[in-house]
């Protein structure tokens, strides 16, 4: 069978919506994870479960937009500056996501999992801020044509803006979490703003991409 250049961009568009769409939905669960833990029950087993959650979204969703990033850079345009803004975003997601789940492995086995849970906040957030540039992105891969179309780009642009402010909450409380200050309910009120982030921008991400297969 024939490939054409769109048949590649729509297998771009289809790996990459995919990847954020699993993020949105790890995301659910690490909610889910951390407000149990806020009830009570078990809180720094459901941490140190949610703290590999969310480090697996990063890594799923920055393996899926560096898997597909040729075609993506080429449709976002802007040249040197947005491949770089792209890749280094899609780096950092896939680093902290990494980063995260061994983190959070190493916390779930009982190696100082209040240290490292705190630590994990902070690298959580130190991603969401550093990736925004790669998301935001993405808002120029679809197509923007008709109203639905312009409404997902919108969705995305402010996506992004809630993942910034809640990138910097979740790096303050990481910090007052490590410096002994209530850690377990400072890191998993942070690791629950960054899930529910996860889910905002994710479901963007996916709505957006969604558009490239309605035309």
């Amino acid at each position: 069978m024939t490939t054409t250049p769109h048949s590649h961009y729509e297998h771009a568009a289809g790996t990459v919506a995919g990847g954020s769409a699993t993020e949105a939905l790890v995301g659910i669960g690490a909610v889910v994870l951390t407000i149990i833990g806020l009830a009570g029950v078990v809180p720094h087993l459901m941490l140190s479960i949610a703290v590999i959650a969310v480090g697996a979204a990063l890594l799923i969703e920055g393996a899926a937009i560096a898997a597909e990033f040729s075609q993506l850079a080429s449709r976002a345009g802007g040249g040197p500056a947005t491949d770089l803004e792209l890749g280094g975003g899609t780096a950092m997601e896939f680093l902290g996501g990494a980063a995260g789940v061994v983190l959070g492995i190493l916390a779930l086995i009982g190696v100082a999992p209040v240290m490292l849970n705190s630590i994990a906040a902070i690298v959580f957030g130190a991603t969401l801020v550093l990736s925004t540039g790669s998301i935001g992105q993405l808002r120029e891969v679809g197509p923007d044509y008709t109203t639905g179309e312009r409404v997902a780009r919108r969705t995305v642009t402010g996506g992004v803006g809630v993942q910034a402010l809640v990138g910097i909450g979740a790096i303050a409380l990481g910090i007052i979490a490590l410096v002994g200050y209530n850690p377990r309910l400072l890191t998993l009120v942070a690791v629950l703003a960054v899930g529910a982030a996860l889910l905002i921008t994710g479901a963007a991400v996916t709505a957006r991409l969604m558009t490239i297969f309605s035309r």
